[in-house]
């Protein structure tokens, strides 16, 4: 009986001397995890080395209001001579892919913001068989957040927005269909590669990349020069008070497919007109528009605003060589039926360069993104948890909605080096919406303008089209098919199934 009772208490020690060493590790990881956590706000070292970033001012907004019609994706394509080769394809892709660390990251959802972390995932390229511009984030899957598509000589990025914007994706565009080329064709290495402006390198290094430039222009507490937001004025075209803005409505399409028509011109015929007219091009393109979408509007006789919203990219104002989102936006529109007014295509030309000439001014700019910088660190903000902050999101940007009929961006030009430029035929840009907008880009000298629509409507883009011809303007179009006859759309569908020409009216009326 004692070796017995002995035996048990022995045992009975050591069970509990393991269980006072568990408890000992437990608390250590513990208290170690405390100290990384707090070492995050005062060592800037550790902060450099963490695997997680968070989210551009911009950018905070995307996933949470995206929906299946407006899943906050853009596309960007371009043909090429031949056909594409899968395999030389996903080499390039692979090449490209190692320098930009910011295509590595994954969406997550954090307690209060969302967050990108770094990952391990790699790119896949895969040939198109469904819509342009599917969601790429899913709050159950950890993916990347584009994708590399091929279909026929088209080789396809899609890019989800709160990613990067249209400057930042392009730049991934230009090294990956440069690196395609110069597999594919090997005569295109047999003279030097001279790097246009488009390909510095510090766009290719990562901290450039990375680099929140909001934060670092916008932040006041690190900015010691930045200006006294009280002291600046307001930007007068936010000011202004539009009266009954109109909104479009339609059909939408059967399975939220976009409704694509692509356009391309003679980039030089559109400058000449707006050289003789003294605007820029994309007042131009802005005030045409604005008379195509007052067009469809029935009842007239009404004080109606038209109001497109408009996106700036603020590296032309700030030196930044971030691929992260660093835009802005705003509202460029006229009021049909106003007294004293015609409505002429020259006072609309007038008015929206007005406008565009105060939205971009730099004191304004400064004036609306300082104060959007400040909410975003209001801590009785901050400490809202994601949720809520969802529904909020979601509730402003409905209600900002009413003020927006359409919208539209100019991504500008994009070129090449010279060796590979004569491989690439042509640029195009998508970008998914919860209403008629265009995108446009200028490429050797042809610019494409590309709409797209959740409607099954095209009048206002038929309109815009044939206000272009009738200035003399010869123009290519093409679009894609939303109303299939099945629901599974078929591989030989998944691309462009009609192509004509508006040419110059002859002996008009």
């Amino acid at each position: 009986m004692k070796s017995k009772k002995t035996k048990y208490s022995k045992s009975k020690y050591k069970l509990k001397k393991y269980r006072h060493r568990k408890k000992k590790s437990v608390f250590a990881r513990a208290k170690r995890r405390f100290s990384e956590y707090f070492s995050y706000w005062t060592k800037q070292g550790y902060r450099k080395q963490r695997n997680w970033i968070d989210l551009d001012n911009a950018s905070k907004l995307f996933p949470s209001v995206m929906n299946a019609t407006d899943t906050k994706v853009f596309r960007f394509t371009a043909t090429v001579k031949d056909d594409i080769d899968p395999k030389l394809l996903q080499m390039a892709l692979d090449q490209s892919y190692k320098h930009f660390p910011l295509y590595r990251g994954v969406l997550r959802r954090g307690i209060f913001w969302y967050y990108y972390e770094e990952s391990d995932l790699h790119p896949v390229v895969e040939k198109e068989t469904d819509y342009p511009c599917r969601s790429l984030f899913h709050y159950d899957e950890k993916q990347l957040l584009f994708r590399v598509l091929y279909y026929r000589n088209r080789i396809h990025l899609e890019v989800f927005h709160a990613l990067s914007d249209g400057t930042g994706a392009s730049w991934f565009l230009q090294l990956l269909i440069t690196n395609y080329v110069l597999l594919r064709y090997p005569e295109s290495r047999s003279e030097r590669i001279e790097l246009p402006e488009e390909f510095q390198y510090t766009r290719y290094e990562s901290g450039s990349q990375l680099d929140d430039s909001f934060t670092r222009y916008f932040n006041k507490k690190k900015n010691e020069k930045s200006i006294n937001v009280k002291e600046m004025n307001p930007d007068e075209s936010e000011k202004r008070k539009w009266k009954r803005v109109y909104q479009i409505y339609g059909r939408k399409t059967q399975d939220n497919r976009m409704q694509i028509i692509e356009s391309e011109m003679p980039a030089k015929d559109l400058l000449k007109i707006s050289k003789d007219r003294n605007i820029t091009l994309s007042v131009l393109l802005t005030a045409i528009f604005i008379e195509s979408i007052h067009k469809t509007i029935k009842r007239k006789n009404k004080e109606r605003s038209v109001t497109i919203s408009v996106p700036i990219n603020l590296r032309q104002f700030y030196q930044s060589h971030s691929a992260r989102n660093f835009f802005a936006t705003t509202l460029i529109g006229y009021t049909f039926g106003q007294e004293g007014k015609t409505d002429t295509f020259d006072e609309i030309c007038e008015c929206v360069a007005e406008q565009y000439s105060t939205a971009t001014k730099v004191e304004n700019i400064e004036h609306k993104l300082f104060s959007l910088v400040k909410l975003e660190k209001n801590l009785a903000l901050r400490i809202i948890i994601r949720p809520l902050k969802n529904l909020i999101l979601r509730l402003a940007n409905k209600i900002n909605n009413l003020s927006i009929t359409a919208a539209l961006s100019n991504m500008g030009k994009i070129s090449f080096p010279k060796n590979i430029e004569e491989y690439v035929d042509q640029i195009y840009v998508y970008i998914t919406a919860s209403r008629p907008q265009f995108a446009c880009i200028t490429h050797k000298g042809i610019l494409t303008i590309n709409f797209s629509s959740p409607y099954q409507d095209t009048e206002i883009q038929m309109n815009f089209l044939r206000r272009l011809t009738e200035m003399g303007i010869p123009v290519t179009i093409g679009a894609n098919d939303v109303n299939p006859p099945n629901t599974k759309q078929d591989a030989d569908h998944s691309d462009y199934l009609f192509e004509q020409q508006l040419v110059q009216r002859e002996n008009q009326a």
